[in-house]
């Protein structure tokens, strides 16, 4: 308020770009120095979900098998892509759930 009593408003818009480089969230810090010469500041997070500029798609040729049985994998990325399997027993990672790959991981 100032000190005639007019409180002043005002609003403002502005375009957030998102890119993998925000991830997993960008921070926006909004301030203004009032005529007083005091400073009034906000924040807020807008989470970024963390995604891969090339999409790739797996496939396999059966939801399950059996040991010893053969099991085929078809993958599928845009030309370019850096694409690599792991193939690991499930126990492993119920005994070790810290080496499960994971996006933030692979980034």
């Amino acid at each position: 308020m100032e000190e005639d009593g007019t409180v002043k408003r005002g609003e403002l818009s502005f375009s957030l770009h998102q890119t993998e480089d925000l991830a997993p969230y960008a921070q926006v810090v909004v301030y203004t120095v009032l005529p007083n010469g005091e400073v009034v500041a906000d924040s807020f997070n807008f989470p970024i979900q963390l995604c891969f500029k090339n999409k790739v798609s797996l496939q396999f040729s059966s939801s399950q098998e059996l040991p010893g049985e053969k099991a085929f994998l078809q993958v599928q990325a845009k030309p370019g892509s850096l694409c690599s399997l792991r193939a690991i027993d499930q126990s492993v990672l119920l005994m070790r759930p810290d080496k499960e790959l994971n996006a933030q991981k692979v980034s």
